[in-house]
């Protein structure tokens, strides 16, 4: 489903969401009331729908590499990370190989890929290959058995300060949009789950209240 708007009352409060069913047999919309909606759709804060977020626009790329057939097994069981040239490496289960950063912020969420060819602009490549040039000085042996395969563009989930946005929108829309997620989720979910349940602020959080973002 994706929702398409909140719902409110006469008093303006959320309470709940109206969805678009993407199931082609049924396109009727449907309504889920709710106490509170949660709002954690990463790029997608942006949207009007979901409270319309301002975020940073901030697209970068992040490059995948293939192992070769002889060398299937993950020779990379962690993510390796240089601070100072911002570039990272990790390997997935299945062996591929992402390498990100360069002098682009490390992470972001991927929304298109395509494969390399000949038409990508100077610019372009330049970046792909520096993107695999700083993964083999983290990780040389892995990239050393592997091919690359193809780029993928992505798009940060940064708001427009570059801080974290956590708290409530409206008395019943609650917000979280941060950067990077996968870092922050741990500390993060414990501290929402907090206010959320038992309805209080707190303290931590209230530099990062969203509503500084519309001042």
């Amino acid at each position: 489903m994706n929702v398409t708007r909140l719902l409110q009352d006469d008093s303006d409060r959320v309470i709940g969401v109206e969805c678009e069913n993407l199931d082609f047999k049924n396109s009727k919309a449907t309504r889920i009331m709710s106490d509170v909606v949660v709002v954690a759709a990463g790029i997608g804060s942006a949207d009007a729908a979901l409270g319309g977020i301002p975020i940073l626009h901030r697209p970068g790329r992040i490059a995948f590499a293939r192992p070769h057939k002889q060398s299937q097994s993950n020779s990379l069981t962690r993510v390796l990370v240089d601070t100072v040239n911002e570039a990272h490496v990790l390997q997935r289960p299945d062996g591929s190989i992402v390498a990100g950063g360069g002098y682009l912020e490390v992470g972001g969420s991927p929304s298109h890929s395509g494969h390399s060819s000949g038409s990508q602009d100077q610019g372009q490549l330049s970046t792909d290959n520096a993107l695999f040039n700083g993964a083999q000085q983290l990780a040389p042996t892995v990239l050393k058995k592997s091919s690359h395969a193809h780029v993928a563009e992505a798009m940060r989930p940064i708001p427009k300060d570059g801080l974290p946005a956590v708290g409530y929108l409206n008395p019943c829309l609650y917000a979280v949009i941060t950067h990077s997620g996968v870092t922050l989720a741990p500390f993060l979910s414990t501290l929402v789950a907090v206010e959320l349940v038992k309805g209080v602020e707190l303290d931590i959080l209230e530099p990062y209240h969203p509503q500084r973002l519309f001042s």
